[in-house]
């Protein structure tokens, strides 16, 4: 053994060296923290990462310590296909090919098979360890010692992840965050590029990092992103990996980080994900990677503001350099290409030496244009169906030149049409039910497709006879198609490549997107849309009902010409809105009345309930008066046709009282609530939830106009039917127990009002988060209670608390911050005085109702 003393910085330490470290780029963590551990246990090592230093004779450094010491080969997938990974092993191999000395030590960090002469040897795995077994199975495997462990084997579990330790490298487990896919293992060459990305996210500058792929589709900037993720992963404490291509649901998958980093969840789409952004910028050691960004201009509003952390991006779009670093992603070149088809392709193994495998791997790389994708399905199609890469190539060009000649389109110049159009033809063959899948989800969005949708109903094909009382196994079809490289699978998902979905769609000859459609609609979570627990749910489907071309009138004319898909389609907006993603839910409502009134008119009852869903969520966005316009316009239509009495009229009633009486025309709001109160309690019914929702806008602007003992009893009598027929947590019910304790505190019962304003703010805070803007409304009017019995430290206490969360998630101009800012100042007066000034701020303010949206009626779903 050595000295266990390192040596200097460019030192030959091949003099009494223990251990040569041999493994390759993709590996470096791993090496590095394996040659800490022998170092610290007193072995001399030798390093390229730390001993090749500038002006070292790189080979001639490599061969003494190869000779001189002991190799440990750092055994993965990229190791066996790297030229010098495999002549340093061979090396250490030839100077003890009996083993009897240990000369070479091979050590596993990824599940692969040692090829040839490295088979026979045993070998250490670290993979799937935590760091204290690695280390101990290290350190075994190189003394020598029996691996029996002086402990009981514990039940195998999953692995913990081992955090940072001063500066010492990283045990290179997965970070405690992370959602990346998993990685190809088939993944090759592309060195240059991952190190020009390396390179981007680690320059020094002012902000975050950010490096952008850019390229063609299909010139595999998704794999590389994911490449580079799980190469680096040692260096990352969280990764996480949005789906970037629909801008509209970037702030969902960001709000899902929130559980992660300890921040509680409001609800609030857009304040949750703000709070995510600004919690990064209080973290190192991250990585955010935006897959398919369409836009600088759309992303940039969800970059982290400070320089603490890393984002990588894959993009079609060329623009942009003013935001991040480009890497441009090309096809393949010829060597990276071939090393890829001898990894496949039994019959090249041979292409990159000299000869006919050569020549042939060539042509065919000059007919699939380099594409990854291309080559990626080309061999599965080889692998799938025992075609010869001769026989292979000639189909594709006879196919290829009889396409041409009859005019078609062919995307690629005909290499991406060409080369699926082989592989589904063969399935419509052999697999006519699993093409009828393929068809099927081709005609869904990009975004992962969960196989709890797919159900048996959907996998027969619509020319199949009904007589079968079996069909299709979705498992077997699945799998049929993963073995030509149409799809990918995880546990609960399928996604299938936006180029292959352009390419089964162009050549469907039946309406396939109408079974899409009835497929969505069927996908509709059993949870409401307004309940949090099913949200994730919820934005899976959003995701597909945005993207899909079977949703898109541009692609298919009849999108949306059926009632259901209509339900579907506001059923959306009205998540979008109570998510608080105005914007999105905003362009979807515009699109839908626009195109609706065109296609059904303007007095269909859809149509109409689209206008009422679109003036709710511009007077939600602020744009109240032309909320106010269309709303009346939307009633005096459904009062024409529908009747006063209809659902969807009175639904519209009660959001034109709403407006009204937030832009202070307290007396006309009250006439339309009571009007519509007196319909709602003949039909629904008193209980029903919209008409005590009614009640409870009837009596906050009652509240307002002075009436105070009228809008107690409305709200005593509204707050004592909510909470037997929804519960105490319902948010109708929580909304009518705060106005119900701000009209007592008015009155002057301030104890009364205090317990009834701490209960709902406890309440509130469980449900709804701490963060929301109900929940800290509820706070404010509680801090104003506290004041006015003199409890002036705990009032201030919460105000302060309300300000601090309010501004750290959405800035310094919110208006929730800006209005407990003010109450700050109020402190001091008079509790009458106080309250007052408190129960006018609150009128002013009063938010619209968001739970129960007037442009859904109940035959909507």
């Amino acid at each position: 053994m050595g000295t266990g003393v390192p040596a200097a910085d460019g030192a030959d330490t091949s003099s009494g060296l223990d251990f040569f470290v041999s493994y390759t780029p993709a590996d470096r963590v791993w090496a590095e923290w394996i040659a800490w551990q022998l170092e610290a246990a007193g072995y001399r090592t030798t390093i390229g990462a730390w001993d090749f230093t500038a002006g070292s004779h790189v080979a001639h450094t490599t061969h003494r310590a190869i000779s001189t010491g002991r190799t440990v080969a750092v055994l993965s997938q990229a190791y066996l296909c790297s030229v010098e990974g495999n002549a340093e092993w061979q090396a250490a191999w030839t100077a003890d090919p009996s083993g009897r000395d240990r000369r070479l030590l091979v050590v596993r960090v990824q599940d692969c098979a040692p090829p040839g002469l490295l088979g026979p040897l045993a070998g250490v795995d670290l993979f799937d360890l935590d760091e204290d077994d690695a280390r101990t199975r290290l350190l075994a495997a190189v003394t020598g010692q029996r691996a029996k462990p002086p402990w009981p084997p514990a039940f195998p579990g999953p692995p913990q992840m081992a955090g940072q330790a001063g500066e010492r490298p990283r045990f290179p487990g997965l970070p405690p965050v992370w959602n990346v896919p998993a990685r190809l293992a088939t993944f090759t060459g592309r060195r240059h590029l991952l190190d020009a990305v390396h390179t981007g996210l680690s320059t020094p500058g002012g902000r975050v990092a950010v490096t952008a792929l850019r390229g063609l589709g299909g010139v595999g900037k998704t794999q590389l992103a994911i490449e580079y993720a799980w190469r680096h992963a040692g260096d990352y404490q969280l990764v996480w990996w949005i789906n970037a291509e629909q801008h509209a649901l970037i702030a969902d998958q960001l709000a899902a980080l929130a559980a992660s980093l300890e921040l509680p969840a409001t609800g609030n789409t857009p304040a949750d994900a703000a709070a995510v952004l600004t919690a990064l910028t209080r973290r190192d050691h991250w990585l955010l990677i935006f897959d398919n960004a369409g836009s600088a201009e759309a992303l940039r509003r969800w970059l982290p503001a400070a320089p603490t952390g890393h984002v990588l991006l894959t993009s079609r779009a060329p623009q942009w350099g003013a935001l991040a670093t480009p890497v441009d992603v090309d096809v393949f070149d010829t060597d990276d290409a071939l090393a890829f088809l001898t990894r496949r392709v039994p019959d090249l193994t041979e292409a990159t030496t000299p000869g006919p495998a050569r020549r042939l791997g060539t042509s065919l790389i000059e007919e699939l244009g380099g594409l990854p994708l291309a080559l990626e399905q080309a061999a599965a199609y080889l692998e799938a169906t025992g075609t010869t890469p001769d026989r292979y190539l000639h189909a594709f060009r006879s196919r290829r030149t009889t396409m041409l000649a009859q005019g078609k389109d062919l995307a690629y110049d005909g290499t991406i049409d060409t080369c699926w159009s082989l592989a589904l033809e063969r399935l419509n063959t052999h697999n006519p039910d699993a093409a009828w899948l393929l068809t099927l989800t081709a005609h869904l969005g990009p975004d992962p497709i969960p196989l709890a949708w797919l159900t048996p109903e959907f996998l027969t094909r619509p020319t199949t006879s009904t007589d079968s009382t079996l069909g299709p196994d979705l498992d077997t079809l699945v799998g049929d198609l993963r073995r030509y490289s149409l799809i990918r699978r995880d546990k609960h998902h399928i996604q299938i490549h936006r180029l292959v979905a352009a390419v089964v769609r162009a050549r469907t000859t039946f309406p396939a997107a109408a079974h899409t459609r009835r497929l969505l609609t069927n996908a509709r979570p059993t949870t409401d849309h307004r309940d949090p627990t099913g949200w994730p749910d919820w934005a899976e489907l959003a995701a597909h009902t945005l993207t899909a071309p079977g949703l898109d009138p541009t692609h298919d004319p009849a999108a949306d010409h059926d009632p259901p898909t209509r339900a579907l389609l506001l059923s959306i907006t009205d998540y979008l809105r109570i998510r608080a993603d105005y914007h999105t839910a905003l362009a979807l409502a515009r699109d839908l009345h626009h195109r609706w009134a065109e296609v059904l008119g303007p007095d269909d009852p859809d149509t109409l309930r689209s206008a009422s869903g679109l003036a709710m969520v511009l007077a939600l966005a602020g744009e109240r008066q032309t909320a106010r316009q269309i709303y009346e316009d939307t009633l005096t239509r459904q009062q024409q046709i529908l009747g006063p009495d209809h659902p969807d009229t009175l639904h519209t009633a009660s959001g034109v009282a709403g407006v009204l009486f937030v832009i202070g025309e307290h007396q006309a709001a009250r006439q339309l609530h009571e009007d519509t109160l007196t319909r709602q309690r003949q039909i629904p019914g008193p209980d029903h939830p919209d008409t005590l929702h009614t009640a409870s806008g009837l009596a906050a602007v009652l509240a307002a106009m002075g009436e105070l003992q009228a809008a107690r009893q409305l709200h005593e009598d509204t707050l004592t039917r909510q909470r037997q027929t929804l519960g105490p947590d319902d948010f109708d019910t929580m909304s009518t127990a705060s106005g119900l304790a701000t009209v007592l505190a008015t009155l002057g019962e301030r104890q009364a009002a205090r317990q009834l304003f701490e209960d709902t703010l406890t309440r509130r805070r469980r449900t709804l988060g701490p963060a929301h803007p109900d929940t800290l409304f509820t706070a404010i009017g509680l801090a104003m209670v506290l004041a006015a019995v003199g409890e002036l430290q705990a009032a201030r206490q919460l105000l302060e608390d309300t300000v601090t969360r309010r501004r750290r998630i959405l800035g310094p101009d919110d208006p929730v911050a800006l209005q407990a800012e003010e109450a700050l100042r109020w402190l001091k007066l008079p509790a009458v005085r106080l309250l007052s000034r408190w129960r006018k701020l609150i009128g002013a303010a009063r938010p619209l109702p968001t739970d129960r949206n007037p442009s859904i009626g109940p035959n909507t779903g």
